[in-house]
């Protein structure tokens, strides 16, 4: 048996169409170990940590009963204890506990395993989680590696409250949910920098970090840190006094503040500068703090000195201000509109003589009610308390006399975080004080901001003369204006992203994703230039690296979520190409929840027999999630029935069927179900590239323009010109311009990096590629095959180590016959290991299938074994190299031989490794 944590998945997925924790129940047979488990001592093990569990008794319960079903299988009754110990674990650190599912394998096919998964709002706590459920019904159903020893047992405990500490310093704010549930009622997508594969950089605060997300992609994308609008001017707006100055010259009327006192501060100069003011003062942090840097209405030196020693002992410089007088109101300033508006009242309490401050105050501010308010912000509110009481004597267990009146704050600056006195409609009478808002923001310009401004009230009205703006937060509080029947400010939050996102549009640039086991790098590259050519700013990411219109940023493989979320959080991309392994479908699933158009090129037997895929039919069903996600159009393989096998659960407007071949039956039976097939048409110039519908037929192109075909011998490369042209008409782009774009593209180093790159700086001819498994060997072949060398023919290839060897041996079978010699290289993996084994078992294999011992020989070092080549080749020869990732040192280790260089004068440190 094995009880283990499958996968975190952050988008959709072969198991769900949602970001979920996959925990699996796994085993081989009832008869072979899982069978027999003692019931009793799990339930005598799981009393034991009960007993010390303060948590939700029904979530306690729930797991006893587990432990005590009567269920026939085992299997069964471990997958219903694991999910009960989800829904405990998940219920004791706070998060929640929706969709919480347990599926079946997909298929027969798939390993006798049962699966859990359940939702997350923060991937890092949701894997955190998971490794204990994992671990502790481990113990519960087998008792190892602790034997029953209660000081182990208090560990899973001490784990869970560790965990549920972590969980609330991450919670986000209440702006940040509303917002983001707003969003997602959208459809609007979101990337949140916290988690993975978003690292916080050397010296950032997590929290601060935690803060960032992103609405929308690309030039469509909104960045915030909580309502904060990225980016702002930080400095001047973290500066109080500066804010002031920079307001006061744009002619806006705010507090007069004491300039002496702003450099050198000391209870006595504070005093001084109230006393020149003139009573009431305000004191303030000269830097922005979030709460508690403001202390208001200060009628006497000794509430000054007090005031001043309360602040200085935190912040080393305060501002001392004259107090301003009136209604205190805050306005939410969005997009150069006043969108909502609360009147900031101060909080006042009058004691009964038996009651508590802390139950006096309990009544004003609204924390209760079932989980009205995230016990994070409770916490912050009492503790916030708690230091404002101390400052006047009091502590939150005082009994205040009957009659006794308290201020515990004024309304300038509000302990509590809503709902407050709604006032946008009776401010919308007075339009200058809206516009005094709107003003503040847009001198600093900011998008969004909340504008503290305090006006008098004379007779009952509003004097708009006497209003005076004493703060700008750019990073609003939505909670300030949530409504009194909101657990969150929805309301607002849907008003705050109407006007800096407008509706309807969903806020996402075109996204072209595409997978396969080959071609999928070469296809991803042409569409991209067939893109760049319509004008569009382009993001690639793929197992080359990633590139943003056609310049490469980065090195190495970003072929899964994490080179997706590159591309989406670039502010210039208009357009994504996303190349989407098979490694990131099955551990991590899709970076986006749907996207424009897909592609699966083929499905070949590479990889199978990793992560507990089997059977081309299981690597069919993970592929498949790339192209259930696409909305406007699917290409496929019209020749590969696991390909065709997707068509039932395309969710597409339209269909693109690639044939390589003339098949007229199939390609007819395919126009009359109203797909299109791109097929190529003998002509008497050559072939060339047609679409065939319902209405007829259309050239796109001929495969003789397109240079990277090299005049139709690279066949496959003919074919991912086919998948590049169905997607890019998937995308609306014109044939002409596809045409036009696909004349100029070839397999240069630059252009197509590592892919059929010929380098003719010498008498022979040397061509680098990315073929290391059957299929890829075969397309090489068949092309270098189609080639007039009139010299030897030397092929430098590899063997992957995770290669099967039934598919060492497909590969010998390909390359028997085909080369005059053979060199076999070693690989390096990724931690700079040089595998040897696997190019003796490479050349053990050719020998098996027939190429003579004299013509295979082995040389681990690749770049070794391109010098040996160099060396022995002649005026014609061909040198063809299975280059995988490293084909630039490769090739400037050719410009060094081309100027008389041999290895040891040219070899570089630090080889890349081949994947």
């Amino acid at each position: 048996m094995r009880i283990a944590l499958e996968s975190i998945f952050f988008g959709r997925n072969h198991y769900m169409d949602h970001p979920c924790v996959l925990l699996t129940v796994s085993w081989e047979s009832e008869e072979s170990g899982l069978s027999g488990i003692d019931r009793l001592s799990c339930a005598s093990r799981w009393r034991v940590i009960s007993d010390r569990l303060t948590s939700n008794h029904i979530a306690i319960a729930r797991v006893s009963d587990a432990l005590s079903e009567a269920v026939d299988s085992d299997a069964a009754y471990v997958t219903d204890l694991v999910l009960a110990l989800v829904h405990l674990f998940l219920d004791r650190i706070g998060a929640p506990t929706a969709r919480v599912e347990k599926i079946p394998p997909p298929s027969a096919e798939w390993p006798r395993s049962l699966h859990i998964t359940f939702t997350y709002d923060d991937s890092l706590i949701a894997e955190a989680a998971a490794r204990v459920v994992c671990d502790l019904a481990e113990f519960l159903v087998d008792g190892n590696p602790f034997n029953g020893n209660d000081a182990v047992n208090n560990d899973f405990v001490d784990r869970l409250d560790s965990l549920r500490l972590r969980h609330q310093s991450r919670l986000r704010s209440m702006s940040a949910q509303a917002l983001s549930t707003i969003a997602a009622s959208r459809n609007v997508p979101e990337i949140r920098y916290g988690l993975w594969p978003f690292q916080p950089a050397e010296g950032d605060a997590e929290s601060a970090v935690l803060k960032r997300f992103a609405f929308g992609q690309g030039i469509h994308q909104l960045q915030l840190s909580d309502a904060l609008v990225l980016p702002v001017a930080y400095e001047l707006l973290g500066d109080r006094l500066a804010m002031n100055r920079h307001l006061a010259s744009a002619g806006l009327p705010v507090p007069t503040t004491e300039q002496e006192f702003t450099q050198i501060n000391s209870t006595r100069r504070a005093v001084r500068a109230a006393e020149r003011l003139g009573y009431p003062v305000a004191l303030k942090t000269r830097q922005v703090v979030e709460a508690g840097g403001v202390i208001t209405d200060l009628r006497n030196a000794e509430e000054v000195a007090a005031a001043y020693g309360r602040l200085a002992a935190k912040h080393r410089y305060v501002v001392v201000e004259r107090h301003v007088t009136g209604e205190a109101f805050q306005l939410l300033v969005v997009a150069g509109e006043v969108k909502a508006a609360c009147q900031r009242r101060p909080l006042d309490v009058v004691g009964d003589g038996t009651r508590r401050i802390a139950d006096l105050i309990s009544a004003h501010v609204h924390v209760d009610g079932p989980a009205m308010v995230p016990q994070i912000h409770i916490d912050a509110l009492q503790a916030r308390l708690r230091e404002d009481l101390k400052a006047k004597g009091f502590d939150p267990d005082s009994v205040l006399p009957g009659g006794e009146e308290l201020r515990v704050q004024n309304g300038a600056d509000a302990l509590t975080i809503g709902p407050q006195a709604d006032a946008l409609e009776e401010l919308s009478l007075y339009a200058d004080v809206l516009m005094l808002a709107c003003d503040a923001a847009s001198s600093l310009k900011l998008a969004a901001a909340a504008v503290d401004i305090i006006v008098d009230r004379a007779e009952g009205r509003l004097v708009p003369a006497t209003a005076t703006v004493v703060a700008v937060n750019p990073n609003p509080d939505l909670a300030f204006h949530r409504r009194v029947d909101e657990h969150l400010p929805l309301d607002t939050a849907s008003r705050y992203l109407d006007a800096l996102m407008p509706p309807p549009s969903d806020h996402r640039i075109p996204v072209a994703a595409v997978t396969g086991t080959n071609g999928k790098t070469t296809t991803c590259f042409m569409l991209e230039h067939i893109l760049r050519t319509t004008g569009r700013i382009t993001g690639l990411a793929s197992t080359d690296g990633f590139y943003i219109d056609g310049e490469r940023r980065k090195r190495g493989v970003h072929s899964g979520i994490s080179g997706a979320f590159q591309v989406f959080t670039n502010p210039h991309v208009d357009a994504a190409i996303l190349e989407t392994s098979r490694g990131t479908l099955l551990k991590h699933g899709l970076a986006f929840d749907r996207c424009a158009v897909a592609a699966c090129t083929n499905v070949t037997e590479d990889h199978i027999g990793e992560d507990g895929i089997k059977t081309l039919r299981q690597l069919a069903r993970v592929k498949r999630t790339v192209v259930e996600a696409a909305r406007e159009a699917v290409v496929l393989n019209g020749e590969d029935p696991n390909c065709l096998a997707m068509l039932t659960h395309c969710k597409a407007a339209q269909a693109y069927l690639v044939f390589s071949s003339n098949d007229v039956s199939q390609i007819e039976r395919h126009v009359s179900e109203g797909r299109r097939v791109i097929v190529l048409k003998e002509a008497d110039e050559g072939q060339n590239i047609v679409v065939r519908d319902a209405s007829g037929e259309t050239l796109l192109t001929p495969v003789s323009t397109i240079p990277a075909t090299w005049n139709g011998a690279a066949v496959h490369n003919v074919q991912n010109a086919m998948f590049a042209i169905g997607l890019a008409l998937g995308l609306g782009v014109k044939p002409s311009v596809m045409r036009d774009a696909l004349s100029r593209f070839s397999t240069s180093i630059e252009q197509l990096p590592g892919r059929l790159n010929r380098y003719e700086g010498l008498d022979f001819d040397v061509i680098l590629d990315f073929a290391h498994n059957a299929h890829g060997y075969a397309a090489l072949r068949d092309c270098l095959l189609k080639l007039p060398i009139k010299g030897k023919r030397t092929l430098i290839a590899c063997a992957p180590d995770r290669q099967r060897d039934e598919e060492r041996q497909a590969v010998a079978q390909v390359l028997a016959g085909a080369f005059d010699t053979i060199i076999c290289r070693g690989t390096v993996r990724r931690d700079g290991t040089l595998v040897t084994e696997t190019a003796q078992a490479l050349r053990d294999a050719l020998v098996k299938s027939g190429v003579a011992e004299s013509s295979v020989w082995v040389e681990p070092e690749l770049q070794d074994a391109l010098q040996h080549a160099l060396l022995a080749a002649g005026p014609g020869d061909l040198i063809a190299v299975s280059a995988l990732a490293r084909y630039q040192q490769l090739w400037d280790q050719l410009e060094a031989f081309r100027d008389g260089n041999l290895l040891e004068h040219s070899r570089q440190s630090g080889w890349a490794a081949d994947a």
